[in-house]
């Protein structure tokens, strides 16, 4: 061994250098392999740790990191710091030696030694340089001998290597078994703080990290395995909250749980193997709709402008056929879905609108909506859409009776109204002719637009009119029937029920009047009859003796004679109102004679009062008869004799709905005139008037001037107050019973006289009818006359064989015609035969005589075969020549102008002819119904066109100015009375009211038909009836000027405005009024506190009654 030397120092043998870097190196490689070794192990170890933890429970990501940063100590910390102490640290020989003396003491302090002198630089030089060398060499030789390898301290490499290789090998068997799981940890674990969900053998599909349940509910949840799991346990849990698992077993792939109600929110966690979840559950309210309609958009043709919208929160609707629809849904929070039987559905928000369907059937839709949390509605809406057909429109019309008889000038008013879900179109008047070939060949047939409505206007209705004349149609037998169109295309009309009009000229109007007065007068004769037997048992009551009257079987009797009598009474009343009614419609007609109605007028006024007031009376007396006192031995007062009560005032002609009579006053003398009626309509009062004991102070004879004369008719106004009350009289039975046969049989001779000269008069208007039965007749000959120049002049001169088939037929129609005419004057004239036996008038033998000289029953017969034959020419001159006989009979049957056959006393000097007033009361009445007819036209107005309604105003204006000739026509007629000059206010009074029809005229003229033209004709009405007030206790007078003398009643008399605006019986009933202290308690209504007012006055009234019947 050789030891180098170089300037002072000297390098180590090549030998030990190589030896002790040999043991450097495997230093270095044994301690760098452990910390290699241990930092694999440690993350190694990280990763098994946190595969295994994966395996049971959800790592959380704190402790992921954790892992991770121990896992990574060993090779970030470590192993630095083992590469420090043991590699940094050993880089020098001097630190190589200092290692191997742990191992080798001595030896390593001589290495130590002989390396510090190799480094040393000039430290050398106190040394001896051969000493140096042996030293060396001995170190050298020591050290050959040396294996350094096992001066290595604690090597662990094997260790660590075992340690990561074992861990090593692990993962690898992990990634190679399961490599879905060991990549998931490897990636949970390199990346802790990610969200990398967790790999489990089991395999859940995706579950909601909160989940809304339906609050109070029990309710299901569904833990499904994804296709590619690896374990399918048999059994999985969910617990909620703190309550107790609920364990459920796979079933088809899937854990199905049912949990019980819950209400308040807690976390649902679920255990499937190795799968953990935990879930966020909130109870909440199932969401509700809070609103449901349906947007309908009608047909076409309802011309409706908008959209309908229906609420359809109870599930039902009814939708026309046609319509197309929208169902609209507002839920109570916002909402993710909703179906329709199955379709989507738009959604906005909480609103649900479906796709417009078009309506051709009844539907059953589905509704099912989903809210934002994935809640459904608790069950399905089921709606229930009923597809309809357009429904016809209804109608109402109201007319009174279903037949009316009416001369064509009659105005007839009807309310109609006509109510469709989707508007009336139109409302209208039809009338069809009803056809006979006899009677009627040529029947009318017609129909206007009354009323035009709005598509949207589900009502539409006025009051409308009918008017023979202003249709232009002639006498005939109608079907009238009103008709509603609504806007459905080819729809038929509805129609409402039929009104059959039975119009009539004034000639065959007379003849149907004068029929009808024959049947009323033999209802009279029947109620005359049954008086007549009342009285002869009467009689014989009042032949018994005060004992036999005593006995209560009497008193039974004298009580039903008292009933008898009072219905008795009650039906000659009837009698009398349908009297009434037969005079009104007589007044309609020119055809009569105003003196006869006037004379019967007057009868009927007799008759009333004979109902009103005589009956009564006598019933009163029977029935205080039979609940009066005992009969006493005391000499009986003389009855009143026929006579005593009367009253010389003049008789009124008109309506006292006056409940109290004047008082009688002072008999008339022998050569005192009669007083003039007066023409009158007495309404009753309010005002105070005087007892009988203050009439008695001021009883005077009548003056001079209490005579009025007859004038127009007016409207006076009684005084009302309470009535008096009567004392009850205090006679014996005997002597009522007396009283109240000679009151009847008083009454009884009164209604002879009437019958008698009602029995006169109902033969003046019989005689009067076959006049108007010749003219009828003649008329019918010319209107066959004039049929056959117009339907078979064209074939004039041809043989019957070659005539064509509708010529023909019309000849056969004709023929008939004739035949049945030919019937009907065999029956005139029979009837005329009959009616000269009874009445032996010489003009009626006259008649007689020519007619069966002339034979007109046969000519005419024959006219229908000349008719078959073709004879149009001579056909044509036959009927004409009968039309001509006929008339000139009629001329021959008229009789005087008068019921008294001429002998008529003349009129009072300041007294109106009766035709003057009957006159002036048919302008009345036309007015009224005037007014009427512009009432319906302004009601009609806004539903027709412009010129529509202008036509009719026009119509309207016409009229009118007629009505206002007839107002002229009366004052000339006044004017040229010999004492014109005392009838100045009467003129000057329909002066006026013709300046008011003109007005209004102009009005109408002007297409104004409302209030203005409404308050003209009102005007004049109310001209026409003006009103007075009397007082009717006697004392003013009964007449037509209140306060003008006389004591007499107030009767009820002849043409006392007959007409329209006539209220029987509008009497003031008086009750005595109790003490109030206001309004409390149950309230009626107006109508039903009417009626009860009208039932308690009744009662008090009959205790009234009894009270003055009692002894």
């Amino acid at each position: 061994m050789q030891v180098h030397t170089s300037k002072g120092r000297f390098e180590l043998p090549e030998r030990m250098r190589t030896q002790l870097d040999a043991f450097r190196r495997r230093l270095w490689w044994i301690k760098v392999g452990e910390g290699l070794l241990a930092g694999l192990f440690g993350l190694l170890l990280s990763y098994v740790a946190l595969f295994v933890i994966d395996r049971f429970i959800e790592t959380p990501a704190i402790v992921r990191t954790i892992l991770l940063l121990a896992g990574t100590l060993g090779l970030a910390v470590a192993f630095p710091l083992k590469w420090h102490r043991w590699v940094w640290r050993t880089r020098q020989l001097e630190q190589v030696a200092k290692l191997l003396r742990r191992r080798y003491p001595r030896l390593g302090d001589q290495l130590l030694g002989i390396v510090e002198l190799a480094h040393a630089e000039g430290n050398t030089k106190g040394y001896s340089e051969s000493l140096l060398r042996a030293a060396v060499a001995q170190v050298d030789e020591e050290t050959s001998h040396q294996n350094f390898d096992e001066a290595v301290p604690n090597t662990g490499l094997r260790r660590w290597g075992f340690a990561a290789g074992g861990l090593v090998a692990l993962v690898a068997l992990v990634l190679a078994l399961t490599p879905a799981a060991g990549l998931n940890t490897m990636a949970r674990w390199l990346m802790p703080l990610s969200d990398t969900e967790r790999y489990t053998f089991a395999q859940l599909d995706e579950l909601p990290d909160k989940l809304v349940v339906p609050y109070a509910e029990e309710f299901a949840f569904q833990a499904k395995l994804r296709d590619e799991t690896e374990w399918r346990p048999g059994k999985g849990s969910a617990q909620y909250g703190s309550q107790p698992p609920v364990t459920t077993e796979l079933s088809e792939g899937a854990y199905d749980f049912t949990l019980p109600p819950q209400k308040e929110s807690h976390s649902l966690k679920l255990a499937i193997g190795d799968a953990r979840r935990e879930i966020a559950i909130e109870p909440t309210m199932r969401p509700e709709l809070t609103d449901m309609h349906v947007h309908i958009t009608l047909p076409e043709y309802l011309q409706y402008t908008h959209e309908l919208k229906q609420d359809l929160r109870g599930g039902k609707a009814s939708l026309v056929k046609g319509s197309l629809v929208q169902l609209v849904a507002t839920a109570s929070r916002e909402l993710a879905a909703a179906t329709l039987d199955g379709t989507p559905q738009a959604i906005d928000g909480s609103t649900i609108s479906s796709e417009r369907h078009l309506v051709h059937e009844s539907l059953a839709p589905e509704l099912r909506w989903q809210d934002e949390f994935g809640l459904e509605g608790k069950q399905p809406l089921v709606l229930d859409l009923q597809a309809t057909d357009d429904e016809p429109p209804t109608l109402s019309c109201a007319g009174g009776a279903f037949e009316h008889v009416l001369l064509e000038s009659d105005v007839l008013t009807f309310q109609v109204k006509s109510t469709d879900d989707f508007g009336v179109k139109t409302i209208g008047m039809m009338w069809e002719g009803i056809e006979d070939p006899i009677h009627n060949p040529h029947p009318s047939n017609g129909e206007k637009v009354l009323l035009n409505g709005e598509p949207e206007s589900v009502d539409l209705g006025s009051d409308v009119t009918f008017s023979a004349k202003r249709e232009g149609i002639p006498p005939q037998t109608l079907k009238l029937r009103m008709f509603a169109v609504d806007y459905l295309p080819d729809r038929e009309r509805v129609y409402s029920p039929t009104f059959v009009l039975h119009i009539l000229s004034p000639e065959d109007h007379n003849i149907w009047l004068t029929r009808q007065l024959s049947k009323w007068f033999r209802t009279a004769n029947e109620v005359y009859d049954k008086e007549r037997q009342l009285h002869q048992t009467n009689a014989s009551l009042q032949a018994m003796t005060a004992e036999e009257l005593d006995r209560p079987e009497t008193r039974k009797l004298i009580r039903s004679q008292a009933s008898a009598e009072r219905a008795n009474g009650q039906r000659l009343g009837a009698v009398s109102r349908a009297g009434e009614g037969l005079i009104r419609e007589a007044m309609k007609n020119d055809q009569f004679n105003p003196e006869t109605l006037e004379t019967w007028a007057e009868m009927l006024n007799a008759l009333d009062d004979i109902a009103k007031k005589r009956m009564p009376s006598v019933s009163d007396l029977l029935t205080a008869a039979a609940d009066g006192p005992a009969a006493k031995t005391t000499p009986s007062a003389k009855p009143p004799e026929p006579g005593e009560s009367k009253s010389e005032a003049s008789p009124s002609v008109g309506n006292n709905r006056n409940p109290a009579s004047g008082k009688g006053g002072q008999q008339k003398t022998e050569g005192e005139a009669p007083r003039t009626p007066k023409v009158v309509d007495t309404e009753s009062g309010f005002n105070e008037i005087k007892t009988p004991e203050e009439e008695e102070e001021e009883d005077q004879p009548p003056s001079p001037a209490s005579a009025s004369p007859l004038r127009l008719p007016g409207t006076t106004l009684v005084g009302g107050g309470p009535t008096p009350e009567k004392k009850p009289p205090k006679t014996p039975p005997e002597e009522q019973v007396a009283q109240a046969v000679e009151e009847q049989q008083e009454l009884l001779d009164e209604f002879a006289r009437v019958a008698d000269e009602l029995q006169r008069i109902l033969d003046n208007l019989e005689g009067s009818t076959f006049v108007k039965r010749l003219k009828a007749a003649s008329r019918r000959q010319m209107e066959v006359a004039g049929d056959m120049s117009t339907g078979l002049l064209d074939n004039f001169g041809v043989e019957a064989r070659d005539v064509g088939e509708k010529a023909s037929t019309h000849a056969d129609n004709i023929a008939n015609r004739e035949q049945a005419q030919s019937d009907l004057i065999w029956n005139v004239q029979s009837d005329l035969e009959a009616y000269y036996q009874r009445v032996r008038d010489g003009k009626f033998k006259v008649v007689l005589d020519e007619m069966e000289q002339e034979n007109p029953v046969g000519g005419i017969s024959e006219l229908g075969k000349t008719v078959r034959n073709n004879r149009t020419g001579r056909a044509i001159a036959g009927a004409e020549y009968w039309a001509d006989n006929l008339d000139r009979w009629a001329e021959q049957l008229v009789g005087p102008a008068c019921a008294c056959n001429g002998q008529c006393p003349p009129g009072k000097a300041d007294s109106l002819p009766p035709a003057v007033v009957l006159a002036v009361m048919k302008i009345l009445e036309q007015e009224i119904n005037l007014r009427e007819e512009t009432r319906a036209a302004e009601q009609a107005r806004p539903t027709l066109e412009p010129a529509v309604h202008a036509e009719r105003s026009t119509g309207l204006a016409v009229t009118q100015n007629e009505i206002g000739d007839q107002v002229v026509e009366a004052v000339d007629t006044i004017g040229a009375l010999e004492n014109a000059a005392s009838f100045g206010r009467e003129i000057s009074l329909l002066n006026r009211v013709e300046i008011v029809m003109r007005e209004a005229a102009d009005l109408l003229g002007d297409a104004e038909t409302g209030a203005p033209t409404i308050a003209a004709e009102t005007e004049a009405i109310e001209l026409l009836l003006q009103t007075k007030r009397i007082n009717p206790k006697g004392g003013g007078g009964g007449g037509a000027t209140p306060g003008g003398g006389g004591t007499g009643d107030t009767e009820e008399s002849a043409l006392a405005l007959l007409g329209d605006g006539n209220e029987q019986n509008a009497q003031a009933v008086d009750r005595t009024t109790g003490q109030a202290t206001g309004v409390s308690g149950r309230q009626f209504p107006a109508e039903y506190r009417t009626g009860l007012d009208a039932y308690f006055g009744a009662i008090e009234g009959t205790r009234n009654l009894n009270t003055e019947s009692s002894p």
